[in-house]
């Protein structure tokens, strides 16, 4: 069980005319949106919530491997208290809390990412409605990212799904974060 990944958002653009059949155009409008500085504001309800997932999905797995699995799953899944999110041109920069990751935003193929243990994970984005969507992929597993904002924009929320062939279970859990 090798689940070593950290919460990355990396910002992408997407092309409407596969979509609609008009113009290749990035939405720079609905990418604009999300750029800002956001600090967590889920408390310990969101703080319980995520701890609580993993043990769901521990609980899922034979007795004799828990330890190891929840002591796996802990650290990618800490809560970033901070994510700044920046875009210069083709350009985005995304930090979340003392990580920084600046990735071109081409949205055409996986970019590659070394997360915090130095493994490699391969990053997807696209942009989809009022959705930012990441997929990470590594040896061990699977993470899906879907950010959203509010309706007027001041908070962005984050649904968590962390999968592995060596879960029976995925990990789910939803953030809260408010724009600064």
């Amino acid at each position: 069980l090798s689940l070593c990944m950290s919460v990355v958002l990396v910002l992408a653009p997407t092309y409407v005319g596969a979509a609609t059949g008009t113009s290749s155009q990035i939405d720079q409008e609905s990418l604009a949106a999300f750029v800002g500085e956001f600090e967590f504001i889920g408390g310990e309800e969101q703080r319980r919530g995520v701890l609580d997932a993993i043990e769901v999905t521990v609980a899922s797995i034979a007795a004799g491997v828990q330890d190891i699995a929840r002591k796996r799953l802990r650290p990618p899944n800490e809560i970033p208290e901070h994510v700044r999110i920046a875009i210069d041109g083709k350009f985005s920069t995304v930090a979340l809390d003392k990580r920084t990751i600046r990735t071109q935003m081409n949205g055409t193929k996986a970019a590659a990412w070394t997360n915090a243990k130095g493994r490699r994970v391969r990053v997807w984005h696209r942009l989809s409605g009022n959705r930012l969507v990441e997929k990470m992929v590594g040896v061990g597993g699977s993470r899906k990212n879907v950010y959203r904002l509010s309706a007027d924009g001041s908070k962005l929320y984050l649904d968590v799904t962390m999968a592995s062939p060596l879960l029976p279970r995925s990990v789910k859990y939803r953030l809260t974060y408010r724009r600064r």
